[in-house]
């Protein structure tokens, strides 16, 4: 029986500051706790198309949801 569904989002935190550098190439989405997610490589994901190093000027936030379905009965 299902339990529990988490769901991770990764967003941009705001517009390009051209100011601030994100310090990593990538970011891991998921839950390290839980033993869930993934490393998420900036440059492998269609970042390139707005020049390779288009993310740095982001900053970036994970949104994390937990949601415990009820009244599923198959």
């Amino acid at each position: 029986m299902l339990k529990e569904v988490a769901i991770f989002i990764l967003i941009q935190n705001g517009q390009v500051d051209s100011s601030y550098t994100y310090p990593k190439s990538s970011v891991f989405v998921g839950d390290s706790d839980l033993g869930i997610g993934r490393v998420f490589k900036f440059g492998g994901h269609g970042f390139y198309q707005t020049g390779p190093n288009s993310y740095k000027h982001y900053r970036w936030k994970l949104l994390k949801f937990f949601i415990k379905p009820i009244n599923l009965e198959g």
